[in-house]
């Protein structure tokens, strides 16, 4: 209770409290049985896995924002088709051309 009073209950506080889990267990395996006083060890991995979460995030939204293969390759034949070019010359325009019909 004292934790979800003080982090929000999502997947960075999920992941914080599993590393915490999984550290106070080292710890334990390696004879060391005293306990944590207070919640500091959780606020620092809480704060890690909150950068790690939001670096996660900035790279899903700028793979989002990046133009998919395939739109790119309609783009580069419309653009030709604009400029005259004819398609049907070019390697996979044919093709193109096909799907556009």
């Amino acid at each position: 209770e004292e934790v979800l009073a003080i982090y929000p209950a999502n997947r960075v506080l999920t992941h914080a409290l599993s590393e915490t889990v999984e550290r106070i267990r080292e710890k334990r395996a390696q004879g060391d049985v005293k306990p944590f006083s207070n919640h500091n060890y959780l606020k620092t991995v809480y704060q890690s896995s909150e950068q790690l979460f939001a670096q996660g995030s900035n790279i899903s939204a700028r793979e989002k924002q990046q133009v998919s293969g395939s739109d790119s390759r309609d783009a580069y034949f419309q653009q030709m088709k604009r400029m005259g070019v004819d398609v049907s010359t070019l390697q996979g325009g044919a093709e193109w051309l096909q799907k556009q019909k």
